[in-house]
């Protein structure tokens, strides 16, 4: 044993961001696209859609001839944008990525997840470091959540942690374990230990913080 060059340090931390910087450029960067179309696609129909842009333009139209610093300007605005948000919030929902955070809303609600947060979680799966952008993405479509507390924070890091791994890990399970029977054991074992640990770390919280 002896102490690390500066060289040696310094060629090691180039060569695992290096390694970083492929990955961001070509799976996460690919990921992304995905969860992107996932998350506008298919569009909100128009039938859907009329309601928010009648009620827009009817706010709009109580604008004109208004001062724009004046109150009853600023409350219509405030009206108008909280419009837009539902609209946004509406069309997210709607989405392919939208049904399938909806869809595993009833046993996520008790980790304290909502299906925007379970978005990010699917995209996780593909890979961790997807879930940050995914949920920033998420949360900007539509009014953000107040019910986003300590605790859903906290049960939302430990279950990250420690649910599935994400596909580039599986894979690798697949090839040096000989089969997908141990790609689905670590998928599916791993993320019933998170729901454990996270739904722990809710109730705690909501005990400790109260919310």
């Amino acid at each position: 044993y002896r102490v690390p060059t500066i060289f040696s340090i310094l060629m090691h931390m180039w060569e695992r961001t290096w390694m970083y910087l492929k990955k961001a450029g070509t799976i996460i960067l690919a990921i992304s696209i995905v969860i992107w179309a996932a998350m506008t696609f298919p569009s909100l129909p128009d039938s859907q859609k009329a309601p928010f842009e009648e009620k827009v333009a009817a706010l709009e139209g109580q604008q004109k001839g208004l001062q724009e610093d004046s109150e009853q300007y600023k409350a219509l605005q405030d009206q108008i944008d909280e419009a837009n948000n539902d609209l946004a919030a509406a069309q997210l929902r709607y989405s392919y990525g939208g049904r399938i955070g909806v869809a595993i809303e009833p046993v996520t609600k008790y980790l304290g997840f909502t299906w925007r947060t379970n978005i990010a979680l699917v995209a996780g799966v593909a890979a961790k470091e997807a879930v940050v952008s995914t949920l920033g993405t998420a949360y900007s479509m539509g009014e953000q959540d107040p019910d986003f507390t300590p605790a859903v924070a906290l049960s939302l890091m430990i279950f990250i942690l420690f649910y599935s791994p994400c596909f580039v890990s599986l894979v690798v399970i697949k090839s040096e374990a000989g089969g997908w029977r141990w790609l689905f054991f670590s998928m599916i074992v791993d993320t019933i230990f998170a729901a454990i640990l996270a739904f722990i770390a809710y109730n705690i919280g909501r005990f400790v913080w109260g919310c």
